[in-house]
């Protein structure tokens, strides 16, 4: 999976294979996706889970096996372009300190951080999970980090043929000097999209709530 088909990428940069190849799209999505996570989502590592509301318990008392994340949403941790199994960690620690991870069999809620283990914890382990939050639901991906997408793999290209020195140019972390037009007009309009995704966090109520 990924935030973004090429076929999407053309349709929102009218950019054509002349300009920007199939090739290069796919080389560079990575890279876009995992920056566009790094400028929006709040991570949070070894996180305790513990008794939230009377609607999200958490009890870890040898049966239970779905549990809540504290802060909502959830986002891609893993960077792979979803929200699945594989962007919660979770682990435990028994009264002696013997370490156990468990694996999530599903990702029952998004929005309200809901997961469910393929095995209950035993009572009296302290259960911890790591995890990503995005700012805004994106499962199905949300159209705007489509849009911010797309605008950073064209930046991310013209970077490289802007500067016309490759052995200056990085992918993971844009560090080219005299940039040309190209590259500032895409990255400005990433900057831009990124800027009405958080007006959409603060004009309402429910954001990503920090510990």
């Amino acid at each position: 999976m990924a935030y973004l088909t090429v076929a999407e990428f053309r349709n929102f940069t009218s950019l054509t294979t002349a300009e920007i190849s199939d090739a290069v799209f796919t080389a560079l999505l990575p890279s876009a996706t995992a920056r566009i996570n790094r400028d929006l989502q709040e991570y949070f590592e070894d996180e305790r889970v513990r008794y939230i509301s009377v609607d999200k318990k958490n009890y870890v008392n040898g049966s239970n096996t779905e549990y809540y994340a504290y802060n909502k949403y959830l986002g891609d941790y893993d960077d792979g372009g979803d929200i699945d199994v594989d962007d919660i960690y979770v682990y435990s620690f028994n009264g002696t300190g013997t370490l156990t991870t468990y694996t999530v069999s599903s990702i029952d809620s998004v929005r309200l951080g809901k997961f469910t283990l393929t095995a209950a914890p035993a009572s009296g382990e302290r259960l911890y999970i790591s995890y990503a939050a995005m700012p805004v639901i994106n499962s199905p991906v949300h159209e705007l980090i489509k849009h911010a997408t797309a605008q950073l793999v064209a930046a991310l290209s013209y970077s490289k043929l802007d500067a016309g020195l490759a052995d200056k140019w990085k992918v993971g972390r844009i560090s080219v000097s005299n940039m040309g037009g190209s590259y500032k007009r895409w990255f400005g309009l990433y900057q831009g999209t990124l800027n009405s995704l958080w007006q959409i966090v603060l004009s309402r109520e429910d954001g990503v709530n920090v510990v």
